[in-house]
């Protein structure tokens, strides 16, 4: 990754960085909320959730993330 670019190169594509997509929200919806937990973690699976709630704290979104099975590049 570049410095200070937010975006990486995987696998030959170019990719956001999750803290670069989080620092363009805040950016353009300053008073919105992300709200995320872990819906399942263990040595085959993770799992999580994220919300995106409005000024009044009204749920707008929802997305859930699975990477692919393990071995984890990371």
């Amino acid at each position: 990754m570049a410095k200070d670019t937010g975006i990486v190169n995987i696998h030959g594509k170019q990719y956001q960085t999750v803290a670069y997509r989080v620092g363009l929200f805040r950016e353009k919806h300053p008073e919105h909320s992300l709200i995320t937990e872990v819906v399942v973690r263990d040595d085959e699976v993770v799992v999580m959730k994220a919300h995106i709630a409005d000024p009044t704290g009204r749920i707008i979104a929802t997305g859930r993330m699975r990477p692919p099975a393990p071995p984890w590049p990371w």
